[in-house]
């Protein structure tokens, strides 16, 4: 099994929600993974922290009411915008949550 801490720096969050009637949306949320200091205490896991560009308090409820699902992808890098572009090239709802 691989084991790893998600590494420091600027990313998105990226969620393909799916709608009625055969329509998704796309969430894209910019985010900053946290470098984790001291002790790794969970070695045997898959695990990291992000600053999302909205308070943290208000991003699981705007996250929710945008359709986000438990799965997800993080996408390394400044790529808000091919991502925002990306969604309306598949015709989908595109949501961005900063």
């Amino acid at each position: 099994m691989a084991y790893a801490r998600f590494r420091a720096g600027d990313a998105v969050l990226v969620n393909l929600s799916p709608g009625p009637d055969d329509t998704y949306s796309l969430i894209v949320a910019p985010i900053v993974m946290q470098d984790v200091l001291g002790e790794d205490k969970m070695a045997d896991s898959i695990d990291g922290w992000f600053k999302p560009a909205m308070p943290v308090a208000d991003f699981p409820g705007v996250y929710s009411r945008a359709g986000g699902t438990h799965h997800s992808a993080l996408v390394y890098g400044k790529v808000v915008d091919d991502m925002l572009r990306w969604g309306k090239l598949m015709h989908w709802n595109t949501v961005l949550l900063s």
